[in-house]
């Protein structure tokens, strides 16, 4: 036997051993055993190093074991081997999408449907990864050709949903995850998300009764108490509301989002401290949750600590350069602090971020007139309440710039709009007082001097700057 002959002899004798090792590692596979499991398939895949079967099924035990990386790096050796090999392009697609590569997900299953053009899950995976890079279109498309192939698909009509969601489309959603549940009652990704979509509607009661279902079926999964203790908060439910949230956190106590949306309830339920403590557990699971810094420091600004206050919107900014409201909100914590300047240019990239904000309009324009500066004020109070017809505090501060510039008639019209959107607004009817006793309409000032008195304040002081007699002689 010549050199050449041995040669292909010992390597067709490696190949068989190597398909024998691939045989028994698929049994230790469907056992669980997957530590040699993986030794196994490696002498194989050093035995043979061309047969593609290796690589695919050392990366399954790689995949099973949760080390992606490993699973895709395998999936790829096999895919160069055979680039037909349906089952790895599958499986690489999978795990790219849940390592977050989703373009690399979407075009392994683009490759599979060029293979399977009838594989109705390989439509629906690459919509889910196309859904995952926000191409709502594109993804639509691709659950429509699912649905075509498998009108019985209740999975693909609950995913149909999610990308409408995605498009703002809310009951469109709603139909599909209600189609979904026709199809497969037992789906509870499907009951949550509607409830889901329920809420954003605003329609709580409905959610809760989704979300119900959805705890009925899976009562161990966190996320679903976490939804419907947010629906008891929008039904004012407070205590269900931290029921559900108390459980979410059994289940799964390293969740920001459920401390933060428990704190959320402990704000609404004013228990301040609470909801500090809350929120500060929100923050240490995630130290770049925004939201949550947001929030402390909106509690803790309330109660007069600024620097506090100020310390934790630096961290917003620094997390979200584009939060406007923690501009405005920084802005008007540096104006309690005295730094009007600074207070003026925090309000200004607020303004920028979001021109069409009301209130900062209206933040701005009262520190402009503490500078002095009454043009400037009364042009923001103006654009604040073009922007919001009904922003009293806004009218109120018009008002005052109108007063002191002695256009009684003008404030006069403001604080009665001011009175109708806030008609228990004792310090409303103290500045028309003033504004009718300057337009010389004495009987109007003194009746809003008795409505004052009714309210139980003591007008004295009032009635003698404006040179009344005392409310009460006016029978």
């Amino acid at each position: 036997m010549n050199a050449t002959g041995q040669e292909l002899t010992e390597r067709n004798s490696s190949k068989k051993e190597a398909g024998r090792l691939i045989t028994r590692a698929m049994r230790l596979q469907e056992e669980r055993d997957y530590q040699p499991t993986i030794r196994m398939l490696s002498e194989a895949i050093h035995l043979d190093p061309e047969n593609p079967n290796g690589y695919y099924f050392r990366a399954n035990a790689h995949r099973a074991l949760g080390d992606l990386a490993a699973a895709v790096e395998d999936y790829t050796a096999a895919i160069d081997l055979d680039p037909t090999y349906l089952e790895a392009l599958i499986r690489r697609g999978a795990s790219l999408g849940s390592l977050g590569r989703f373009g690399g997900a979407a075009l392994d299953f683009s490759a599979a449907i060029d293979l399977d053009p009838d594989g109705a899950d390989l439509f629906r995976n690459r919509a889910l990864a196309l859904y995952r890079l926000g191409r709502a279109d594109q993804a639509l498309s691709d659950l429509d050709a699912a649905i075509e192939l498998d009108p019985l698909m209740a999975a693909a009509y609950n995913d149909r949903g999610l990308v409408y969601v995605q498009l703002g489309d809310l009951l469109r959603a709603i139909d599909e995850y209600t189609r979904a549940i026709e199809l497969e009652p037992s789906m509870t990704s499907a009951y949550a998300n509607r409830g889901t979509a329920y809420q954003a509607l605003t329609n709580f009661q409905w959610a809760v009764d989704d979300f119900d279902q959805a705890i009925r079926l899976n009562p161990d999964f966190a996320a679903n108490y976490n939804n419907r203790g947010n629906a008891f908060r929008g039904l004012e439910r407070y205590g269900d509301a931290m029921d559900d949230y108390d459980r979410a956190i059994q289940l799964n106590p390293k969740s920001a989002a459920v401390f933060f949306n428990r704190a959320l309830t402990l704000e609404q339920m004013e228990r301040t401290e609470d909801a500090v403590r809350d929120f500060g557990t929100a923050i240490r699971l995630d130290p770049r949750f925004a939201e949550a810094y947001f929030r402390r420091a909106g509690i803790v600004g309330n109660l007069g600590d600024f620097d506090a206050a100020i310390s934790d919107l630096d961290v917003v900014i620094e997390l979200d350069p584009g939060h406007a409201a923690a501009y405005r909100s920084r802005g008007t914590a540096r104006y309690q602090l005295g730094e009007v300047d600074g207070a003026i240019s925090d309000l200004n990239i607020s303004i920028q971020l979001n021109p069409e904000a009301s209130d900062a309009y209206n933040d701005r324009g009262a520190f402009l007139l503490e500078l002095g500066n009454t043009e400037s004020a009364r042009a923001d109070f103006d654009r604040s309440i073009m922007l919001d017809p009904e922003n009293a505090l806004a009218l109120s501060n018009r008002a005052a710039v109108k007063l002191a510039t002695g256009n009684a008639a003008a404030a006069i019209e403001d604080l009665t709009t001011v009175i109708r959107l806030s008609p228990g607004d004792p310090e409303a009817f103290s500045k028309r007082a003033r504004a009718y006793a300057l337009a010389g309409q004495l009987d109007l000032a003194r009746e809003d001097l008795r409505t004052l008195a009714s309210f139980g304040l003591d007008t004295t002081q009032l009635e003698e700057a404006l040179g009344l007699a005392p409310a009460a002689s006016g029978g």
